[in-house]
């Protein structure tokens, strides 16, 4: 695989998995994102086994193919370089990340250690404004508690209904209920659970 992409189009699709990649390193694999070049898109993906996330940028991609790599330190990496094209190459033992004077190698995983993913099957969507879903987290996320011996306890209830915001329920280990209120918009009338380990990713959106 080899492709070459704008250091703030890489930097700010990287900067979202930084709160799903796993860092304990139970399955070294977590801690990697998932880079496939196709088309003239490269498309990311990471997840902790709880929570994932999708997503890509526009690429001149000179070989197509997929590669993992640690998402951290390729964080850093293109973080720390200057505003320009940054080149991306696979060869047989590592990958190449260089730009302008600076030039790196880094060690992959294999593509095929990476988890899985089921696709949605679509029967549930609806578009929510941005700054609306993040004060309903706000206003519940208090009372969605960590522990993992509860976990029917460390999510939250969204309720759709037609023309109406969805309404986030929860209930603490406290008996505590919370929820916020609705508010008009255009959605199909479904109950979608959402897992405690979305809700701070959600809330930086």
């Amino acid at each position: 695989m080899e492709l070459v992409v704008k250091k703030n189009d890489l930097l700010r699709e990287l900067q979202l998995f930084q709160g799903i990649v796993e860092r304990k390193n139970t399955i070294p694999i977590l801690a990697n994102v998932l880079l496939e070049a196709k088309g003239d898109e490269v498309r990311f993906l990471a997840t902790d086994l709880e929570v994932a996330l999708r997503s890509k940028c526009a690429a001149n991609v000179v070989k197509p193919g997929s590669l993992t790599l640690p998402a951290k330190k390729l964080y850093e990496i293109v973080k720390s370089l200057p505003e320009t094209d940054i080149r991306v190459a696979q060869d047989k033992s590592s990958v190449k990340v260089a730009a302008d004077r600076f030039d790196s190698r880094m060690q992959t995983l294999p593509r095929e250690d990476f988890p899985t993913l089921p696709d949605a099957p679509g029967a549930v969507s609806a578009g929510l404004p941005r700054e609306s879903l993040r004060q309903m987290i706000a206003k519940t996320q208090f009372a969605i508690t960590g522990e993992d011996t509860r976990y029917f306890l460390n999510g939250a209830l969204f309720v759709l209904r037609p023309d109406t915001m969805p309404e986030p329920r929860t209930r603490s280990a406290y008996g505590v209920p919370a929820r916020s209120n609705p508010q008009r918009w255009a959605t199909s009338d479904h109950n979608v659970r959402t897992t405690a380990g979305s809700r701070s990713t959600m809330s930086k959106a």
